[in-house]
This record gives C-alpha cells, structure tokens and sequence, in this order.
C-alpha cells in the first residue's frame, strides 16, 4: 500500500454535545487517511476524554508513519490496509436517548413502527424512573440499554432493580465507578450488566465470568483494530460509536455482527454530512 494522504476535518454539530468527565464538544474532528490508487478512505477520530491519545498527537505520529502507536490511528491503518466489504444489509442499532433532552413521546416518535425497539438510555447521575416507566407504558416491547458512565452507586443500581421490570432491561453499562466492585454488585442486585470502560483495563476477562454479564461493549476507536483479541467468548460484542463522522460510522457498520443489535446510530448529531477534507498542515487544534 502507498503511504496514505492525510486529510483533517472537522464536522459542525446540530447542538454541542455533553459527555461525561464535564466534555462538551461543539463539532467532532478527525484525521482521514486516503490510498488514491484504490479509491478508499479510513478515519482516526480520537474522542476528547476518553481516548487516550489526542487529535494532535494522532495526526503527528501519522505524519511520522507511526501507525500503531496509537488505537485509533491503528484502527484507521487497518481499516485502509485490509478494507472489509460493505454488509448486505446495515446492522440494526439501538436508539440514543439523552433522557434530559428529549421527552418520551417525542421519542417514542421517532421508534413508531416498531414492536421491541432498543434504547440506549444516557441518564446521567440520577436516574429518572417515572419516564422510563411512561416509555413502557407507552411502548410495552421496549427494551432499555442504560450508559450511567460509571456515575452511580450501588443503592442506584438496587432502586432500578426494583422499580424497571428486568425483562425491559438488557443491560446497564457498568455503572459503577470501580469496575472493581462490579462482584459486590452481582452479589446484593439482579441487574444484568455489559462490561465497557473495563475493557481498557486489566482483569476485564475475570469480571466477564460472572452470570450477570450480558454483552461486551465495543468501541474500537478506543480499543483499536486488537479488539478481536477479546475471542473466544461467548458474549454477544455490540460495536459503539465515538461520535465518529459518517465515514467512520459506514467502516464500523462493516465490522458489525448482522445477529446483534449495535450502538451506531448516531449520524443524527451532525449538522451537515458534507466531509468536507484539508491538509493535515492547516490544522490548528
């Protein structure tokens, strides 16, 4: 393969974009690498505060052909290297709800049609019971996946338990700020859980033995192209978005499992798909 072209873009977004650690993002940025001769693009989009190398030092270690120094960069090298074929069908995904944002009606609009829609619910700290229970009210198939990242206790987890019938829960993504305490958690609350920030940590595989592990979520851009080390399992692997920019979401669309339900539905929070493309040596971070 040649050495790629680098590309810089930076995609507005409809409204900016609250993330946990106190991120707000205005617009999503990101590096494209581009192999002219076959007409093939790939993306390393690091996100803000969570990805653990920066825009800046992708783009320099990408100038310097150092593609596997960093997950995200090796992540859009294979993806230019060894490019997968466009699946028969998309993948199905999951609703994203930002509970605080958008009232249950508006989002049982945009699930209308469908008898067991998924919903992947961002709650924030506290979780808002009455809604989720209006959302069953209003659509008795629903079923909620729930991404407190890592901001709740234990007496939190308990009261879901108690409040949400299970069978419309089929997971809450780790929600405890110590994966490590995940065990103490499986002893005292039923709620079925998926592993996700754990899988950039040691000891991930020992907390997956436990019966109330349901799935492995799997952002690649954190994790890079080495996610596939995770096999053998048994665990369902739901591919989840960064935020990444429409091409991104398109080449992780490719690595998706068509069995499962996935967490790719995000395109919606740009303003405009146009990717509009500029040398890497005009970008100002």
């Amino acid at each position: 393969m040649v050495t790629p072209r680098l590309h810089h873009y930076r995609l507005p977004l409809k409204a900016p974009l609250y993330l946990a650690r106190n991120i707000t993002l205005q617009d999503r940025q990101g590096l494209i690498l581009e192999d002219p001769e076959r007409g093939i693009r790939s993306e390393a989009a690091p996100l803000p505060g969570f990805s653990g190398e920066s825009l800046d030092e992708v783009i320099h270690a990408a100038l310097a052909e150092e593609w596997q120094r960093y997950p995200s960069l090796a992540l859009a090298y294979e993806q230019l290297s060894h490019p997968l074929p466009p699946p028969k069908a998309p993948p199905r995904s999951n609703h994203l709800w930002f509970a605080a944002k958008e009232s249950p009606q508006h989002l049982m609009q945009r699930v209308a049609g469908e008898e067991r829609p998924v919903v992947k619910i961002k709650p924030g700290p506290e979780p808002d019971v009455p809604s989720w229970l209006k959302l069953i009210e209003l659509c008795p198939g629903i079923r909620f996946r729930i991404d407190p990242n890592r901001s709740w206790d234990l007496e939190r987890c308990l009261r879901l338990a108690e409040q949400i019938p299970l069978q419309h829960i089929d997971y809450v993504e780790e929600p405890l700020p110590d994966a490590q305490k995940l065990p103490e958690l499986f002893e005292q609350c039923p709620l079925p859980i998926a592993l996700d920030e754990s899988l950039l940590e040691p000891g991930w595989e020992q907390l997956a033995q436990s019966q109330q592990i349901r799935a492995l979520v799997i952002k690649p851009t954190l994790l890079g192209p080495t996610h596939a080390a995770m096999q053998p399992t048994e665990l369902p692997q739901i591919l989840s978005s960064c935020f990444e920019s429409p091409l991104g979401l398109e080449l992780l669309e490719r690595r998706a499992d068509p069995s499962e339900i996935h967490g790719l539905n995000t395109a919606h929070i740009f303003a405009t798909t146009d990717l509009t493309l500029r040398p890497v040596m005009s970008y100002k971070s």
